[in-house]
């Protein structure tokens, strides 16, 4: 059984910060790859575009770049999206509880 993914802590700090841009590449090398799952919260929102790192190319970074920099409309409402899933304080709860579990 595969739980949620919690959001890593760069894809915290871009949803907090509402990037208006944001481009997920995933490397198939992370553990599990939970790069990808962590990205795919954000895409499943409408708050990112994913490329995984096996097809990025210049031609599909460059076509992700051009497509989403003359789309003012669309850039804003991925921004919207993004602040929407902004989780204030992740990055502290999840060493609260590495704290926790290494020292009871």
């Amino acid at each position: 059984r595969r739980h949620k993914p919690i959001l890593s802590t760069l894809t915290e700090k871009l949803s907090a910060i509402a990037s208006p841009l944001t481009i997920e590449v995933s490397s198939p090398l992370a553990i599990d790859d939970l790069q990808t799952s962590n990205a795919q919260v954000l895409v499943d929102e409408d708050a990112a575009e994913l490329i995984q790192q096996s097809e990025l190319t210049f031609e599909t970074l460059t076509r992700s770049l051009a497509e989403l920099s003359t789309n003012n409309k669309r850039r804003l409402e991925m921004a919207k999206n993004a602040r929407s899933l902004a989780k204030f304080g992740a990055t502290k709860h999840v060493a609260q509880a590495c704290w926790e579990v290494v020292y009871g």
